[in-house]
């Protein structure tokens, strides 16, 4: 803090000492409007180049400001079209200025540091950007889907086709192994909680044994809160180079969302309402038995023949179960209504929805409810104070998915149940399945999963100019903001349900909740200064941030229940998580633009400290670096700007909360409670990873703006990872958390915008996107990566960082024989590995590299084509290569129920040969988006709604329609095992997928 002071009292001191000759003004009188259709345009900055002086429009399109005597130049800025100079000569009093369609974005600014940005113009990192109206093209489940295929360097993968969300984000591949795999999201200058709460469902399933949640029970992140309708915009910082100014919670990339906000003017009110359905997207084929197939088979189950043959006459002979349990098409719906406006000093926007995304399953479904208010008022002519809160519910219904170990997941009983058995209910009562432990049909209509989430998300501000002259400027801001948001969730598994007797204590039921709080403040002091000569113009801002995040989660497990309420059963499990950090950092950045605004130079400083680290009081240090240079082009034909940027920065990625601590457990022996100590050791010297990142790149614009070109590549080294080794048993603990070793990222993404054709009324915009990462582990201690290899009597050894074992030995881990993920030196940190025969080797195995999740590449292929009140939109995305892991395949051919059971048969020899059979290749194109929308023209409008329209639009959009791919599962977009940085790509009875379509009216008022 007392750093911070001395850098304001700095600042201060230079508005006494500054050359600030204080010329005698003029005021200057304009009006500025859309060129084409000379709409008068709100909102717009008026500057005065060189100067801190400044306006904005008001609603029809007029501005004044002072200016300083003689000849000076207005620099007119939108966001949404193109900047423009005006000159104004001396004595002049009016300039009328008209402003051009953007329609690439070349002209938008980017954040570069915690209270500064730049026109894009002159950016020199790679920063993706996503307008509110990209963003909202179709209707997505989340912001997250909504990203999806539009931003180079970042795979979004959504986890399964479950209602409600669920969704992974990696930008410019892997950057840790143990420690978080979330970007850092802000709203409004708040950092928001993107935490997964997992459901509790384990406790019906035991995927993980045990009763308590796991990390396969299919939960969803809490990002899944926003809704996109109030975005106005999303930048992305993919790397340290950017990310940096946010400090040790940066190094998988910052998502920093700007939510709309009110304009000057009469009240402005948009509604929407959107009707649809989502449908099944695709099904796994099975196998089709004649009669006698079906007697043959029935017979090693010892179902008689007459149970067969009723069973095969309801249903012709095929069953289709998976329509049966997802071929719902229930009604959707969406309804959005917003409301702006304002007067020059008091400026707000109101915005609601509701949700109801209809499920595909019965007894499965999305709702949601939201409210934003943000409001903005001028005090006098220096202070202005924000004020924004968003208020959630949701009451999502994911149901049973994922792995198990009591075969109720459906897809581990679809292939456990041959096809001409009909397991629908007769008489309002559902059969027992004969084949397995559960009928698929009874347990997805009786098991309960709500999940109900409450959420506030508020924030203030207040923004004071010390002082403002035509030479310099100085503000303070103040920033406040909460993240607050319960989470409870109750399963219930009747006691009638046919698996539930299998443990001797029929029906279960979980009581789990959940609450998180994160808050954050701000001071920071901004100084702009413009030297009389005007050869540079430099913006020094500092300040001091508090961070403070608590959570809390209680689940109850219950057994041998009655009824829903965990009081009505006779086993009682509990168990209790917290967890509850708080970090101070200060920072401090020096902008220099120079050389006509052609170069800027960039150098930020943050330290950070925090909890979770081993020295609570040790603040480490993230600094950054950025340079960039637009060259002159008048010897370059057709190209409008070219520019050459590099930047250099270092981020990090916190210890897990516990990492420094060696846990504790209660437990009763001979009848007392007591202590003992875990298995796992603290370490009192973790400290947070560190990412160090260079990227340089350039940018082209030409054709007159129709072409914009972005070129980036990168290196990120990842040092003081954090690991978690096994250690020798002598020691007394199992594994202890450590910072060692180093990992690598390279790659390159290319995006592409283009305008092809702009002729009359006709426009047609394309944008592409690409990239290519690529992860290498440089080094890793000798403890880390060992393989365990058992012989043919069980005994096992430990042999070091080498995937082949002894002769005589084979590979103990089970997860070997399908194909998992292993951290190796000198490997990919995303490969898999699996087991393949030794040549001449007498049938011994060893582990090789089957592939790798990471895809060689990934592009996104968008088209928008206007013409009078058409727009017709599509979005393509592609991915190729990469792996994944097919384990539901396998749970099909251990029954023998696939479609081409020869092949599966060959498949299923492989794997009893001890060679891994079920890595595909995860390659595919998606149609993710697509619509055709018609906005009726003014005097239709006001005469179909009488007057109280100004616009309508309708549209229709559908999303996720179509998906090309060799993979032989569900969908190549899966991840059993959530949001996590190694062990993604595993296929394991995942919820299936879905496409949807809605139509859309869109009033404006």
């Amino acid at each position: 803090m007392r750093k911070f002071c001395a850098v304001v009292l700095v600042l201060l001191a230079s508005a006494f000492f500054a050359n600030d000759a204080a010329a005698q003004q003029r005021r200057i009188t304009g009006r500025v409007t859309a060129t084409g259709s000379g709409e008068p345009l709100s909102n717009v900055a008026v500057s005065v180049v060189g100067t801190t002086l400044g306006t904005y429009t008001g609603e029809d399109g007029s501005y004044q400001l002072l200016a300083p005597e003689g000849d000076v130049t207005l620099l007119v800025r939108r966001v949404g079209y193109k900047r423009a100079n005006a000159r104004v000569a001396s004595g002049q009093g009016e300039a009328n200025v008209a402003l051009e369609r953007d329609i690439l974005q070349l002209e938008t600014q980017v954040i570069t540091g915690q209270t500064t940005n730049v026109a894009r113009l002159n950016a020199a990192n790679a920063v993706s950007q996503v307008s509110g109206e990209e963003l909202n093209r179709a209707p997505t489940p989340t912001v997250e889907n909504a990203l999806q295929g539009k931003v180079a360097g970042a795979t979004i993968t959504q986890n399964s086709g479950a209602p409600g969300g669920g969704v992974q984000i990696r930008m410019r591949g892997v950057t840790s192994i143990l420690g978080a795999s979330d970007p850092l999201y802000v709203i409004d200058g708040v950092v928001v909680s993107n935490d997964v709460i997992q459901p509790g469902t384990n406790a019906v399933l035991a995927a993980s044994g045990g009763s308590n949640a796991s990390s396969q029970d299919n939960g969803v992140n809490r990002i899944a809160d926003i809704n996109p309708n109030d975005i106005e915009n999303i930048e992305i910082l993919k790397g340290a180079s950017a990310s940096a100014i946010y400090g040790s919670k940066a190094s998988n990339g910052v998502v920093i969302i700007t939510t709309k906000r009110g304009t000057s003017g009469r009240p402005r009110i948009e509604a929407t309402q959107r009707l649809g359905t989502y449908s099944l997207a695709n099904k796994l084929e099975m196998k089709r038995f004649s009669l006698a197939d079906a007697y043959a088979f029935a017979d090693d189950y010892g179902v008689d023949s007459a149970t067969v043959l009723r069973n095969y006459n309801s249903c012709g002979g095929f069953c289709d179960i998976q329509e049966q349990l997802y071929g719902r098409k229930d009604l959707s719906y969406e309804t959005t209504l917003s409301i702006q406006g304002g007067t020059e000093a008091t400026k707000y926007f109101i915005s609601g929805l509701a949700k109801h995304d209809g499920s595909i399953q019965n007894n499965a479904g999305y709702d949601k409810q939201s409210l934003r208010v943000n409001l903005s008022q001028l005090v006098g002519s220096k202070l202005t104070l924000d004020a924004r809160a968003n208020m959630v519910h949701s009451l999502t219904k994911r149901s049973l998915s994922n792995n198990d170990n009591v075969n109720v997941t459906p897809y581990f009983v679809i292939p456990s149940t041959p096809s001409f058995m009909d397991l629908r209910p007769v008489n309002g009562r559902y059969p027992q399945n004969p084949f397995t432990s559960s009928n698929p049909l009874e347990t997805l209509d009786k098991v309960k999963t709500p999940e109900d989430v409450y959420r506030l998300i508020g924030s203030a501000s207040a923004t004071y100019s010390v002082f403002a002259s035509q030479a310099q400027s100085l503000q303070l801001r103040l920033d406040g903001g909460i993240d607050h948001f319960s989470q409870t969730d109750n399963v219930f598994s009747p006691r009638d349900l046919q698996f539930e007797p299998a443990d001797l204590l029929p029906g279960t039921a979980t009581f789990q909740n959940g609450n998180n709080l994160t808050a954050n403040v701000n001071l920071s002091a901004t100084h702009q200064f413009f030297p009389a000569s005007k050869l540079f113009t430099l913006t020094t801002s500092a300040g001091v941030q508090r961070e403070f995040k608590d959570q809390k989660v209680a689940n109850i497990v219950t057994r041998d229940v009655l009824g829903p309420n965990v009081q009505q059963g006779a086993s009682v499990e509990a168990f209790d998580f917290r967890q509850q950090s708080r970090d101070l950092a200060f920072f401090g950045q020096e902008e220099v633009l120079a050389l006509e605004e052609r170069l800027l130079l960039t150098a930020a400083i943050r330290g950070q400290r925090s909890t979770v680290n081993g020295d609570v009081n040790k603040f480490y240090t993230f600094p950054k670096f950025a340079a960039s240079y637009r060259l002159p082009t008048t010897f370059l034909p057709r190209i409008d700007e070219f520019k050459l940027r590099t930047a250099w920065g270092q981020a990090g990625n916190q210890p897990l909360f516990d990492s420094k601590f060696t846990p504790s457990l209660v437990g009763v022996y001979n009848g007392q409670v007591g202590v003992q100590v875990a298995t796992r050791r603290g370490n009192p010297n973790v400290r947070p990873e560190k990412q160090t990142e260079i990227e340089g790149g350039v940018d082209i614009t030409a054709l007159d703006s129709r072409l914009s070109l972005t070129v980036t590549g990168y290196q990120k080294t990842i040092t003081d990872m954090l690991l978690r080794p096994s250690l020798a048993p002598s020691t007394g603990f199992l594994s202890q958390d450590i910072n060692a070793g180093e990992l690598q990222n390279r790659g390159l993404e290319i995006e592409l915008g283009a305008t092809p054709v702009q002729y009359g009324d006709f426009t047609w915009v394309s944008r592409t996107t690409f990239a290519r990462n690529r992860g290498k582990v440089i080094s890793l201690p000798d403890i880390v990566g060992r393989v365990q290899c058992l012989n043919a009597a069980g005994t096992g050894i430990e042999t070091t960082n080498q995937l082949r074992c002894p002769r005589g030995f084979t590979a103990g881990a089970f997860g070997f024989f399908y194909g998992q993920g292993r951290i190796q030196e000198g490997a990919s940190p995303t490969q898999i590995v699996g087991q393949d025969t030794i040549p001449n080797g007498g049938g011994l195995t060893y582990l090789r590299k089957f592939g790798d999740t990471e895809p060689d590449y990934t592009m996104g292929f968008s088209n928008e084509f206007l013409w009078r009140g058409f727009r017709v939109y599509g979005l393509l995305d592609w991915r190729k290569g990469g792996k994944i892991v097919n384990l539901t395949e396998s749970v099909f051919d251990d029954v023998g129920t696939n479609a081409d059971q020869a092949g599966a048969d060959r498949r299923h020899e492989l794997g009893d040969l001890g060679i891994s059979p079920y890595i595909e290749d995860a390659s595919f194109v998606k149609l993710r988006e697509i619509s055709l929308a018609y906005e009726i023209p003014g005097d239709w409008t006001s005469r179909v709604t009488n007057g109280l329209a100004r616009s309508l639009q309708i549209e229709l959009a559908g999303r996720n329609l179509a998906t090309w791919t060799k993979y032989n599962g569900l969908d190549p977009e899966v991840s059993n095992f959530g949001n996590q940085n190694i062990v993604r790509n595993q296929d394991l009875a995942p919820f299936p997928p879905s496409r949807s379509f809605f139509v859309s009216l869109n009033f404006g008022f």
